[in-house]
Order: structure tokens, then sequence, then C-alpha cells
């Protein structure tokens, strides 16, 4: 699957991307990739099958919180490619599963390995210095043998798929986009595909907060009681741990109700000591939590918001820079409410670029009119003309307010 992104919304890293996919509905056409080769909504898509038929595709989704995406194909212009559906197999895998890496290399050759699983746990991941897309709440599959490629499967000795093998978008050295491979549990991509075949929409309903495990030995410095901890050690007798609020959503209703440092116990009365169990608890759209807070438990019902699947559909070019809704990842990385028009480039010789406007940055008023949104920002400027100066509000990621004057250069 290549990529082709003509304007970099929502932080992308790059302008080109190539990953490998999976069928998972041929008779539909619809094929599941990683986001670090479909990162945003707006953009190209080409499907190649087996090296020799090249196809147009389309972004049918983006799941809102996983590295997952899925992509579409019309299946009547690859006539009769013998192309079918994979089967998914979840279930978990352990360290020490034997399983089979069979993954795609850039000249599109199909190789494959036996491996086995060296451990399944959550990455660190750091934030990028521009919001962007960034795997959370997930624990992914590592190997103690790896085949260089551009993506694929973990599959069992009869070919069923057990996981996908992605790419995940990081940073690296310098603050600089940088990627690793690891495996995505097939129950997640499950969990993705099984309305659509069944031609439903995609609905996903998140808490908005990301966690972090820790041990139960830390938990208990915390002050988690030793009945609590023996509770979740006999509902997880090999992890021994819980979880903790990391970081809230600005905006979600869960920014109201919890706070960073918070121990998770339970989700309506069921102990809990994974993410998945809290994104299971939190598709019924409510769900009681019991927390540890300052070492008070306390019971909170929680709200778990559907997100939109579709990612950012709408951009605007105006005096060379390209504008949009603050994305998501503005809310979830920096606790900054999405409000305002989000600058997510500036064309270099542009006004917007020769009089300082900044990317990330939120237009939050045009001389002095309030500009919410897109709407009201293409209101507040549709009467200015040529010469014209335009009063620009600004807020920066850290928070601080300016004022940019802007001279208009239509042509």
């Amino acid at each position: 699957v290549e990529f082709d992104v003509p304007f970099r919304i929502d932080g992308v890293q790059g302008g080109a991307f190539a990953g490998a996919g999976l069928i998972v509905d041929a008779e539909a056409g619809l094929v599941v990739v990683d986001r670090d080769t479909v990162p945003v909504s707006l953009g190209d898509v080409r499907i190649t099958f087996g090296g020799s038929v090249e196809v147009p595709g389309r972004v049918v989704l983006l799941h809102p919180d996983h590295n997952l995406a899925v992509v579409s194909y019309d299946p009547s212009l690859i006539g009769d490619t013998p192309v079918r559906s994979a089967k998914l197999r979840p279930r978990s895998l352990a360290a020490g599963d034997e399983v089979w890496l069979v993954t795609l290399t850039r000249g599109q050759q199909v190789v494959s390995r036996e491996s086995q699983v060296a451990r399944v746990s959550a990455p660190s991941i750091p934030l990028p210095h521009l919001p962007r897309f960034r795997e959370s709440n997930a624990e992914l599959i590592s190997l103690t043998e790896k085949i260089e490629g551009i993506g694929g499967v973990l599959a069992d000795d009869k070919g069923g798929v057990l996981a996908i093998w992605a790419s995940f978008s990081t940073t690296g050295v310098g603050g600089k986009p940088d990627s690793f491979f690891a495996g995505i549990p097939a129950e997640l991509v499950e969990d993705l595909v099984a309305p659509l075949r069944a031609g439903r929409p995609f609905v996903w309903r998140s808490l908005g907060a990301e966690f972090e495990t820790m041990t139960l030995a830390a938990a208990r410095a915390r002050g988690l009681d030793p009945e609590a901890a023996r509770r979740l050690e006999e509902h997880d007798p090999r992890r021994r741990r819980a979880l903790m609020v990391k970081r809230l959503t600005a905006g979600s209703p869960a920014a109201e109700q919890l706070r960073v440092g918070d121990l998770i116990l339970a989700a309506d009365d069921e102990p809990v000591t994974s993410f998945r169990e809290l994104e299971k608890a939190a598709q019924n759209g409510e769900t009681q939590l019991t927390v540890l807070r300052n070492g008070v438990v306390q019971f909170l019902t929680v709200t778990a918001v559907p997100i939109e699947d579709g990612g950012t559909d709408r951009a605007l070019l105006w005096s060379g820079a390209l504008l949009q809704a603050p994305p998501r990842a503005l809310a979830q990385q920096r606790g900054l409410p999405r409000q305002g028009v989000y600058v997510a480039d500036t064309r270099r010789g542009s006004p917007s670029e020769r009089d300082g406007l900044r990317r990330t940055w939120r237009i939050t008023a045009v001389d002095g009119r309030p500009t919410p949104d897109l709407d009201a920002f293409l209101s507040a400027t549709a009467e200015k003309d040529d010469g014209d100066s335009v009063r620009l509000r600004v807020e920066s990621l850290e928070g601080k307010v300016g004022v940019v004057t802007l001279e208009l250069d239509l042509h």
C-alpha cells in the first residue's frame, strides 16, 4: 500500500509512505494497514497486488486510538487476480510462543521465518514535537528473530493471522521522526473489521485517558491496601500489576472525573490490570471505575464518548498557511482544548511565513472577532482585500497568547 500526502495535516511527518496491507475482505476489497503507512485521511492511495497489478484505493477509516487503518479498492479492477481474505485467529500470545513472521520486502517479495515471542508489553513512545498520532494503551508483541521488511503478519503454522506486524511512528534522536516494528494482536484487528464486514459503521468509544502499568509493589507504595493487592494478583497472577492514569484528554468526561496518578482498581466491579479490559468496559458507553486517589478509594462513573473515525477531512489554504480544526492529538498529548483554528503548516515565502505565523499555533481571533472554528475564521476574513493588515490572536502549544499582524498579498 502506497500513500501520498499532498497537505501535511494532523502533524503528519512526511509526504510519501509505503507498507504492507492485509486483505481482510476480498469481496468488499478491504485492506488493513498500519497508521505509519496511512497516517491521515487526506491522501492518495495506491494498492499493488503481488508486484503486478496496481489499482487506486481510498481511506475507509483510521482507528482513533490504535495503529490501524482500513483502505479499500474496487475488486472488479483486479479481474481474476487470485486473492482471498486472511483468516484472523485472535488469541493471547505470551513469551516463548512459536509464530511465523511473514513479511513483504521493499521489492514486494514475500519472505518468512519461524520465530518466538520475546515479550508482550506496552512500549514507551515519547510525545512527538508536533502533535500527531501516537500509539498508546496497547501491549505489543516483539520477537526473538526478525526479517527486514515493510510489514506483514505473525501467523500460526496453518496460516492463521495471530497479529499484524506493523510499523509504529516514534521520535528518534534530535526529535526526528523514527519508527519500529511490533505485532498488534489480531483481536484488535477483528474489532475493527467485523462491523465493516457486516455492513455496519465502526464505532469506538474512548475514556479519554492514557494509562501506564506499574508493579503491585509500586502500587502498595502509593497506598494500595493488602486486600486490594490480593484481588489484583489473583486476577492476573502472571504479571502482578496495576494501571495508573498517566495523561488525560482535554475536554473529555474523564478529564473532569479522573486525575493523573489515579490507580484503577476495577471497572464495573471487575478487577482490571490490562488496557484491553478497560477498553472493553468503555465500549458500553458508561463504566463505573473504582479508583485509588491519595490513599482513598473512590467510585466514579465515567462516560466513554464515541470518536469519529474519519480523521481530518477539511483544511483551508489561506495566505500560505494550511489551517484545520485542532487535531485530537493536541488534546491528548498537550491537554489543550480543541478550539480555534490550528496552523498545520506554512508555505515558504508566503505572507504567513514572512509575518511570523508558526506551525502548531491556534488562531483564536481575527481583528478581535473570535474564531472558534474554520467557518468563523472564513467569515472574519471574507471582506479582507489585498494589502489589508489582519491582527491574529494566537496561542502556542505552551499556552502563551500573542498577536501577529499579517499583511495580505492576494497575488
